[in-house]
């Protein structure tokens, strides 16, 4: 239980992000492009830091594991947006390339560093 409390503790913070981003976007007059890169930022970082955490207590090498976690995130992902009927383009393509990279190179860094 209490390994898992950290995981808890990061999702928490990325979900009251994500909100407030949304909420500061409903309620002023910023525009949709800025709070989206925001998002996507906020994403990316949670992305590479749970990746970094899970790379570091499992013992494969970090690019399979890299590998493995961007590809589950990148179908849980699509799924998601088929699921809210959002039209699959380059973009999103785009992005779920973006997560693999970037689950793959968190992964490696954290099985470079000396513990």
């Amino acid at each position: 239980m209490f390994k898992f409390r950290k995981y808890l503790i990061l999702f928490l913070i990325y979900l009251l992000l994500n909100i407030i981003i949304s909420s500061i976007y409903y309620f002023s007059n910023i525009s949709y492009n800025i709070t989206s890169i925001f998002i996507f930022i906020i994403n990316l970082v949670y992305i590479g830091i749970i990746n970094y955490l899970i790379s570091k207590t499992i013992n494969k090498k970090g690019i399979l594991l890299g590998t493995i976690n961007g590809f589950v995130i990148s179908i849980l992902f699509l799924i998601l947006s088929l699921l809210f009927k959002f039209k699959f383009n380059y973009k999103l393509f785009i992005y779920y390339l973006i997560i693999i990279m970037l689950s793959i190179s968190t992964s490696i860094i954290s099985k470079n560093i000396k513990k």
